[in-house]
């Protein structure tokens, strides 16, 4: 009888074994993996940038002129309401420095925190009332924003609006649940602040909601 060569004698391959399988598989480290695992890094660092880049816009878009439009569609792509840029504003801060009430609304409903702070120490609800940014203020009120923050001088909203004779920003605050005794870090309250500054118009706004003149003289206004 013939005797058949073994495979090795005949030039034929022996079937690969499991392990063998795995080893002839493309290699995961060779040339074509790594060209594909640099194209994904900068696919992933185009995305990143463009990220950012759309970051940036709806900072400005929502500083500069108060673009609702370019604000929505930039959210829709992914831009985060949250990011913070030149002296520590969000989109949000930015806003509300400038008075943006309907891009301060789309903002917060699209997540953004209403009680971050700028690199000033200030949160939205306060640089707002600074600027006696009322309708700004009401957005923001409208959120939850804490009337209990205070600046870098320990003085809450309600001091700010009544020193500054800001009427309509105080009536919003007010109107929002303010107390009108709240008192400011030093324990001085927001209508000793409207009288200290003989603000006429807030010292009356503050005592027609309950604000407690005590010991303080109203009779300032007599000279």
């Amino acid at each position: 009888s013939v005797r058949e060569l073994p495979p090795a004698a005949r030039g034929d391959r022996p079937a690969p074994r499991g392990g063998d399988r795995v080893l002839r598989a493309p290699q995961a480290h060779g040339p074509r993996e790594r060209h594909l695992r640099a194209g994904r890094s900068r696919d992933a660092g185009r995305v990143a940038r463009q990220e950012r880049g759309a970051d940036r816009r709806v900072r400005r878009a929502a500083a500069a002129e108060g673009h609702v439009e370019i604000v929505r569609l930039l959210l829709e792509r992914g831009a985060s309401p949250n990011v913070k840029g030149p002296a520590g504003y969000t989109p949000l801060g930015a806003a509300s420095l400038h008075g943006h009430a309907s891009v301060a609304r789309l903002l917060l409903k699209a997540g953004a925190l209403v009680d971050a702070k700028s690199d000033n120490g200030n949160t939205a609800l306060l640089d707002a009332t600074q600027l006696d940014r009322a309708d700004t203020v009401k957005e923001l009120l409208a959120f939850d924003a804490n009337l209990l923050r205070t600046n870098r001088d320990g003085l809450p909203a309600l001091a700010i609006a009544a020193m500054e004779g800001h009427a309509a920003t105080l009536a919003v605050l007010l109107e929002h649940g303010a107390d009108p005794n709240t008192l400011d870090r030093e324990g001085r309250s927001a209508l000793f602040w409207a009288l200290f500054k003989k603000q006429r118009t807030t010292t009356n706004l503050l005592v027609a909601h309950g604000a407690e003149v005590g010991a303080m003289s109203l009779d300032i206004f007599d000279y």
